[in-house]
């Protein structure tokens, strides 16, 4: 209903016609009018609620394509589904821009599914998206935010630094980014490749609490917990004081370091503390996690949490049979 002055209402009279002129009738007879009155109201308000609420709940949904009938096996869905995901979305379309249920979960939908997809898949689909996603200024604002919230955020349940890597590497491409755009996006890119997991961790020179020089490299013999910290960060005592409260393998060494300028740079620091869990060999497990998510992958290993065919293939189906 559209916000507005308020009408004034009109007294409605009731004929008592016939009846005797006395107050307790006339009060009855209002009351009874009032009711009605009422309830055809209600009613009316419910029709036009009913009517209004078509459009929106239509427009919540998703556009998803039609998955072809004729693809059959996971690789071939795995890249029509990565390729052609965006095609009904209207990237000019501004309240679709705003809609929670439309642009962002519909982002955040995509970037679970690229997660569960080789690279060579992934490349292709975020090549399309960038194609399409950056050519209205809305658009391009809008993305960039859900990029940075979902795939570099470390509190963020989705965060995943291959995906990042490649959506700013499709913006440093992209026309639509002038040249003072594309510096910002390039030093984010020098900092997100640095020490990813799976990469051996840059060595330096560091201080331990009781003074004495030591090298990261002197314990690649071991697995390691690097925990970057500013002594005057009332966070990082807080955060340092839950994780003495946790149950740490004997068989892993955390390392307490002061953070200087230096490491800022090298280990790209963005928050204190910053956290980091190496294998031995220095080789990084996690990479500016949170102390939850430390805790959590020290106590379960390396445990694949999804069924990625049977994930695609859901899906899949899913489309197969809203487009049947």
């Amino acid at each position: 209903l559209r916000k507005g002055k308020p009408h004034r209402q009109r007294h409605h009279t009731v004929s008592t016609k016939g009846f005797p002129q006395t107050g307790r009738l006339k009060k009855e007879l209002s009351l009874q009018h009032k009711k009605k009155t009422m309830k055809a109201r209600l009613l009316l308000i419910g029709i036009l609620l009913a009517y209004a609420l078509v459009p929106i709940q239509a427009q919540r949904a998703f556009p998803y394509p039609a998955m072809p009938t004729s693809l059959h096996t996971v690789e071939q869905r795995a890249s029509y589904l990565s390729e052609h995901y965006w095609d009904n979305f209207d990237f000019a379309d501004t309240l679709a821009l705003q809609d929670k249920e439309l642009a962002e979960q519909g982002f955040v939908n995509f970037i679970d599914m690229l997660s569960r997809f080789d690279k060579e898949v992934v490349r292709k689909g975020i090549a399309t998206f960038t194609t399409k996603a950056y050519n209205h200024a809305a658009s391009k604002e809008k993305f960039e935010s859900l990029i940075e919230e979902y795939c570099a955020d470390n509190q963020s349940p989705l965060r995943n630094d291959s995906l990042y890597i490649l959506f700013l590497e499709g913006m440093e491409k992209s026309a639509a980014f002038d040249e003072t755009e594309k510096e910002r996006i390039s030093f984010k890119l020098e900092g997100a490749k640095k020490n990813l997991p799976g990469t051996t961790a840059v060595d330096f020179t560091f201080s331990s609490e009781d003074g004495k020089q030591h090298q990261l490299s002197d314990y690649k013999n071991q697995k390691v917990i690097l925990y970057f910290y500013d002594p005057e960060c009332e966070n990082c005592n807080k955060v340092s004081s839950w994780l003495q409260q946790q149950k740490i393998p004997a068989d892993i060494t955390i390392l307490r370091i002061i953070a200087d300028i230096h490491l800022y740079s090298l280990y790209n620091l963005k928050t204190m503390p910053t956290i980091y869990l190496l294998d031995k060999g220095n080789k990084v497990i996690l990479k500016d996690c949170t102390a939850e998510q430390l805790i959590k992958k020290i106590s379960t290993g390396n445990q694949q949490r999804y069924e990625n065919h049977q994930s695609i293939n859901k899906l899949s189906e899913s489309l197969l049979e809203a487009s049947a």
